[in-house]
């Protein structure tokens, strides 16, 4: 959590305020998923000074590929177009010892060119 040196926060990608803190995490080495704790007074007022609402906001990649297990995968994918000499795209594929059909189903898909 935050820079390894000062400054330990960030000032350039910030969604409102001043700063933010920097969370890095490793998916090479289980268990793969990084995650933050802050223990708090048991009794606090959070809503000092008219505040109402708390918001948590996170910037990051997708998972590129991820096997769910079911016959269910995420994928997700970014790049230039598939036209011209610069394709850019992520498939994924099954390997079938003999006749068969696929059926897949997209869930949502955005940041589109018509």
């Amino acid at each position: 959590m935050g820079n390894l040196q000062a400054p330990f926060a960030v000032r350039r990608i910030v969604h409102g305020g001043k700063q933010s803190m920097p969370m890095d995490y490793n998916n090479i080495r289980t268990p793969f998923y990084s995650e933050a704790e802050l223990d708090l007074a048991p009794v606090q007022n959070w809503m000092v000074n008219g505040v109402d609402t708390l918001s948590l906001w996170f910037r990051g990649n997708p998972v590129a590929f991820l096997d769910k297990g079911g016959n269910a995968f995420t994928i997700s994918g970014s790049g230039h177009d598939i036209w011209d000499h610069a394709d850019d795209f992520r498939y994924a594929y099954k390997k079938l010892n003999d006749n068969g059909s696929i059926t897949a189903r997209v869930d949502s898909i955005g940041n589109t060119n018509a």
